[in-house]
């Protein structure tokens, strides 16, 4: 069986996003390249869902979702 678990809803340098699947540690290495990250999240005014997989062979995002 396969179970998605969201985190609360993350602040990386102002944006909103929760993430969709992933170990903690998984989780928290995406937050830190976020916050290293010199792109002003304040610009993306929605929440999205960041998603983390094993074995996709690309990636790929769609609106509110990558």
């Amino acid at each position: 069986m396969f179970a998605v678990a969201l985190t609360p809803t993350a602040l990386a340098s102002g944006g909103h996003y929760v993430f969709a699947g992933g170990t903690p540690g998984e989780q928290k290495q995406v937050t830190q390249a976020l916050d290293a990250s010199s792109f002003d999240w304040n610009l993306v005014p929605l929440q999205v869902t960041i998603h983390i997989a094993r074995d996709i062979p690309s990636s790929y995002s769609t609106r509110g979702q990558t």
